[in-house]
């Protein structure tokens, strides 16, 4: 998908920081919000996380494999 491993890293640290922000609002929403906004929401924040995974940072990774993050290697798990 991308070529250039500067461009690949660059865009890899912002999808990781893009996807941990997301994680930590769920946190937000569990502490202020209704048990069914909370489910709504985690539901939707997991839809998003798993396409920022599939389509965007596994081919990334696939082609540049030094740039995946330890706990996320496929090969580790």
């Amino acid at each position: 998908m991308i070529a250039d491993a500067d461009v690949a890293k660059k865009i890899t640290e912002t999808l990781l920081d893009v996807s941990g922000r997301i994680d930590a609002s769920v946190a937000l929403v569990q502490s202020r919000c209704s048990e069914a906004e909370l489910e709504a929401y985690r539901r939707a924040a997991g839809e998003v996380l798993a396409e920022i995974w599939d389509v965007l940072l596994k081919p990334i990774f696939a082609a540049h494999p030094q740039l995946a993050p330890r706990e996320l290697r496929e090969d580790d798990a």
